[in-house]
C-alpha cells in the first residue's frame, strides 16, 4: 500500500488532476498565471501607434490655481466653448465628469428665496402691482437664469456637438425592477448582429445613474465608466457594451470612439460574445463579451493642464481633430485603478488606453485554440512526470524538465508580447516544477535509505570480522575491523574485551590505545581512565625495566 501511494503514476495522475481542477475553477494556480499575466504585460507596453488622444487633466496645479474641487459648472462650459473653436475643433471631447445632480450655487438659491417673499409679499398687498406681469420677477428671473450653471453647461456641449458624457450602471442584483432608461438613453443602442455566437454578456445593468436631462440630451455620445476588476483586484479588461432593460448600451471609451468617427449608434453593430465593429475598427471580444485591454508605457499620450489651457498657455491648434479626454488626476479626488503597467491609473488615463486599443485593434485575445492546446500541455506534463521523468538520471532528469519550462515560459512570452495572445502556461509549468521536486525529494529518500541499508550491513561485516580475527588471536586486525564501527554501548564492551586481551599478552600499548578510543567517546566507562594510566607506567616499566621496575637483563642466569 505505501509503495502505491508514493508510486510516480499516482503522482503524476494526481498533479495532473489537481492543475486541470484550478484550471477549470479559476482558483489557486490563476493568481500565480495572472501575475506571469502581468509581467508579460509590461514587457509588451509601448507607445500609441497615432498621437491622436489629448488628456487635459484637472490636476493638483490647477485645482490649487482655480480652487478646490468641484469647481461652478461655469467653468466646464468655458472649456467647452474653447476647444469648440474653430481653430482648436477637436474630433470628440471626452468629458469624464459625472453631473448626476443639478448644480445647487448660493445666488440661485437667494434668487429662489427672494421670488418666493416677494411673491407672499404681493399676495399679502404689502407691495402693489400696477400691471399683470411684474418687472421685479422678470429681472430677478433673467438674474437667475444667467447664474443657471447647468444651463451654461447644457447650451456649450450643445454648441460643441461632439460632447460625450459619464454614466454609471449598477450591477448588482436588483432589489427591484430596474427603472426604464430615460428617452436620450434609449436612442444610444447599437445596431445587435443576428449572427449565432455562443457568448454572453456577465455584467447587466440593474440600475443608472446618469447625467441630469439638460446635459444628458444636449450630449453627443454617453457612456457608461464601470470598471470591473479580476479575482486579484486588477483592472485588465474592457466591457463595450452592458445590457440595460430592452437594449445594450456604450461603454465611455465606445462612445469617444463613435463620435469621434462620425458614426451613428446605429452604425456601430455589437455582436455579444463576438466583437464590435466601429466602421472600419474591430474589436474583438471574448465568451463574456469583454476584451483585454494592451496598455500602454506610464502616460503615453499628450497631457495638458486644464488651467494651463484655460489661461492661453496652450495653442488651441495643439486639439485640432484630435480626441480630447478631460478628466480627474489630483490627488484624493476620482478613482484610482490598479493595472498590470501601472499601481495607481486614473480613469482618464484607463479610458485613452481602451480608445488607442480600439482605434488601433490592439487588444490581447485568447484564440479559439487556447484552451485545447493548454490542457494538452496539463496532460502531456503530468504523463512526462508519471512515465520518464522517473527512469532518468537526476542530470538528464533536469535538464529534459529544465528545457520544457523554459520552453512553456518563453512560448507564452513571445505570443504575448509579439501576437497579443495569451495562453496559461503556469498550469502545465507548475506540473512539471512539482513533479520534478516529488520525483528528486522521492529518489533522494530512496537513496538514503539503500545508504543506510549498506551501512548497517557493512557495520555487521566489520563486527563479525572483527570477533573472527579476535578469536584467532589477531587483535590488531580485530582493532581495525572494530574502528569501523559505531562506538555504541555494546560496541565499548566489545573493545574493552579486545583490551584485556592485549594486557594479558603484555601489549600495553595497544590496550592503551583501545582503551583511549573508548575513552574519547566516553571517559567515564567502566574503569578505562584508570586502566590508561596504569597501562601507561607499564609499559614504560616493559621499555626500561619490565613490569614492576625489574630488567630481564639483571636477572641473573
Amino acid at each position: 500500500m505505501r509503495k502505491f501511494i508514493f508510486s510516480d503514476i499516482l503522482w503524476g495522475m494526481a498533479l495532473t488532476l489537481a492543475a486541470l481542477f484550478f484550471y477549470f475553477t479559476g482558483t489557486g494556480l490563476e493568481t500565480a498565471e495572472l501575475k506571469f499575466y502581468d509581467f508579460r504585460a509590461r514587457l509588451s507596453a509601448g507607445e500609441p501607434a497615432k498621437s491622436d488622444i489629448a488628456v487635459i487633466e484637472i490636476n493638483d496645479d490647477s485645482i490649487s490655481k482655480i480652487g478646490r474641487w468641484p469647481w461652478s459648472r461655469s467653468k466646464i462650459a468655458d472649456m467647452l466653448v474653447w476647444l469648440s473653436s474653430e481653430t482648436a475643433k477637436p474630433s470628440v471631447i471626452g468629458l469624464n465628469i459625472l453631473f448626476s445632480e443639478p448644480e445647487k450655487t448660493g445666488d440661485a438659491k437667494l434668487a429662489d428665496l427672494l421670488k418666493t417673499k416677494y411673491t407672499e409679499l404681493v399676495a399679502q398687498k404689502k407691495i402693489r402691482e400696477t400691471g399683470k406681469d411684474s418687472e421685479f420677477l422678470r429681472t430677478l428671473e433673467q438674474a437667475k437664469k444667467s447664474m443657471d450653471n447647468d444651463a451654461k453647461l447644457a447650451e456649450a456641449t450643445a454648441a460643441a456637438g461632439n460632447v460625450v458624457l459619464p454614466l454609471i450602471f449598477d450591477t448588482g442584483v436588483p432589489a427591484s425592477k430596474p427603472k426604464p432608461e430615460p428617452e436620450w438613453m434609449t436612442k444610444l443602442a447599437p445596431s445587435l448582429s443576428h449572427k449565432s455566437v455562443e457568448g454572453e454578456v456577465s455584467m447587466e445593468g440593474s440600475g443608472i445613474t446618469a447625467p441630469i436631462d439638460v446635459l444628458a440630451s444636449s450630449a453627443a455620445g454617453v457612456g457608461h465608466v464601470d470598471v470591473f476588476s479580476d479575482m486579484d483586484g486588477e483592472v485588465r479588461r474592457e466591457y463595450p457594451y452592458i445590457p440595460y432593460g430592452q437594449n445594450f448600451y456604450p461603454s465611455f471609451a465606445a462612445e469617444v470612439v463613435r463620435v469621434s468617427l462620425g458614426l451613428t449608434p446605429g452604425q456601430v453593430v455589437f455582436t455579444p460574445g463576438s466583437s464590435a465593429v466601429f466602421g472600419k475598427s474591430v474589436m474583438k471580444l471574448d465568451q463574456s463579451s469583454s476584451a483585454l485591454i494592451a496598455f500602454n508605457k506610464a502616460r503615453p499620450f499628450k497631457y495638458y493642464s486644464f488651467y494651463d489651457v484655460m489661461t492661453g498657455k496652450i495653442v488651441p491648434e495643439a486639439f485640432k481633430d484630435k480626441i480630447v479626454l478631460i478628466g480627474l488626476t489630483a490627488h484624493g479626488v476620482g478613482s484610482l485603478y490598479v493595472t498590470p503597467t501601472d499601481s495607481a491609473m486614473t480613469t482618464v488615463d484607463l479610458t485613452a488606453n481602451v480608445v488607442d486599443n480600439i482605434l488601433s485593434g490592439r487588444f490581447i485575445s485568447r484564440p479559439d485554440w487556447a484552451m485545447p492546446v493548454e490542457l494538452g500541455l496539463i496532460i502531456i506534463a503530468g504523463l512526462f512526470t508519471a512515465f520518464v521523468l522517473p527512469r532518468l538520471k537526476a542530470g538528464t532528469g533536469a535538464v529534459l524538465a529544465g528545457g520544457m519550462f523554459a520552453a512553456l515560459v518563453t512560448a507564452g512570452m513571445v505570443l504575448f508580447t509579439s501576437r497579443g495572445l495569451w495562453l496559461k502556461i503556469m498550469y502545465p509549468a507548475m506540473v512539471l516544477t512539482a513533479g520534478y521536486i516529488f520525483v528528486i525529494t522521492k529518489r533522494f529518500f530512496s537513496t538514503e535509505k539503500k545508504k543506510e541499508l549498506i551501512e548497517v550491513s557493512q557495520i555487521e561485516t566489520n563486527k563479525m570480522l572483527g570477533l573472527s580475527f579476535q578469536g584467532q588471536g589477531m587483535l590488531d586486525l580485530a582493532f581495525e575491523k572494530f574502528r569501523l564501527c559505531p562506538l555504541d554501548d555494546n560496541m565499548k564492551d566489545t573493545l574493552y574485551n579486545l583490551a584485556l586481551d592485549f594486557e594479558r599478552k603484555r601489549q600495553y600499548n595497544k590496550a592503551v590505545a583501545v582503551y583511549e578510543h573508548i575513552s574519547g567517546r566516553d571517559p567515564e566507562f567502566k574503569d578505562v581512565k584508570n586502566k590508561i594510566d596504569v597501562l601507561k607506567k607499564a609499559a614504560d616499566g616493559a621499555v626500561f625495566g619490565g613490569v614492576g621496575g625489574h630488567s630481564a637483563a639483571a636477572t641473573p642466569p
